[in-house]
């Protein structure tokens, strides 16, 4: 299947709906980006590229806050940021990778588990994330965060990470001398490129936006590589380290075929796939936790290429 003809939503997911207030903002950087692009196309480009590069800073649970009561604070510093680092517990370093709009705590469901096995957990708010500095973030930019974190704490055990947080973890691996043991990879995409052209499919702009929102992005970083370099499937083809792919077949955010395309490109991946946890909610199932932990722990062989397991929602 083609990447313009995939389904799935990078901005509407099927636990986070979107507010009248937000959607009403969308149409009208829609209209303005494609009026823009019709007499000014690269203007247009660097006005949606600032747009795709700033998360939004989702507001913290109250079920997070038990976390951050009982962690240890540190900063950490990249070329670019100053970012917020949290630790739980001793022993062999677990390090756990928020997505896009996340936070630290976000996955923090899965720290009394890792806790209890003997590990200690660290985790960090990305560039601009969180309470971590800066507006704005790249995919670059994140990977060298992931990568900055855990040399400060290394060696890992294994690293979780979730969704974008996933992709720049697998980056820092190529790009950035990020080493594990093992790789938990929960709701990743299988091409950074698809990213963009979703996001131009959100905002209803033509694909020619995102195209030069890329180009963008290359010249930031002086043409030393070009987009289809990072192609997440063939990042994983090219590890030997265990990889254990998560995915719910009707995440609305993330389509279920990046990761079973990521299993098709590894010879070192599984997939464990649930049904009805969407994108996020995903983050705080005691099965999904129970895999990631038992995988960790190689306490469970994993010699099927897919492992399927039918939730209710």
């Amino acid at each position: 299947m083609s990447r313009n003809k995939r389904k799935g939503s990078s901005s509407n997911g099927n636990d986070r709906k979107l507010p009248l207030s937000a959607k009403l903002i969308i149409v009208l950087l829609s209209k303005s980006i494609k009026t823009l692009n019709i007499f000014a196309p690269k203007l247009a480009a660097h006005y949606a590229l600032r747009i795709f590069l700033t998360p939004i800073k989702f507001k913290r649970p109250r079920s997070e806050d038990v976390y951050l009561d009982t962690c240890v604070e540190e900063t950490v510093f990249t070329k670019d940021f100053k970012l917020r680092v949290r630790k739980w517990g001793q022993g062999p370093n677990v390090l756990l990778v928020h997505g896009w709009g996340g936070r630290s705590t976000q996955l923090g469901a899965f720290i009394p588990s890792l806790i209890k096995q003997g590990y200690g957990v660290i985790a960090f708010d990305g560039p601009a994330h969180g309470e971590s500095t800066g507006k704005c973030s790249d995919h670059y930019q994140f990977a060298e965060a992931v990568a900055t974190v855990a040399r400060a704490h290394g060696p890992l055990s294994a690293i979780i990470a979730h969704s974008f947080g996933a992709s720049c973890t697998m980056l820092a691996m190529r790009d950035f001398d990020l080493a594990a043991e093992k790789v938990v990879l929960i709701s990743c995409f299988d091409s950074p490129i698809w990213v963009t052209e979703d996001f131009a499919r959100q905002l209803s702009i033509p694909l020619s936006v995102a195209a030069n929102m890329r180009r963008i992005v290359e010249n930031k970083y002086q043409n030393k590589w070009r987009w289809e370099d990072l192609e997440i499937t063939d990042m994983v083809s090219r590890v030997s380290i265990p990889i254990l792919l998560i995915h719910d077949k009707q995440d609305k955010e993330t389509p279920y075929e990046h990761s079973y395309n990521l299993l098709k490109s590894g010879p070192s991946c599984t997939l464990f796939a649930t049904e009805g946890l969407g994108h996020r909610r995903i983050l705080r199932s005691d099965l999904v936790i129970q895999k990631s932990v038992e995988f960790i722990n190689n306490m469970e062989a994993h010699n099927q290429r897919e492992l399927t397991n039918e939730l209710m929602t």
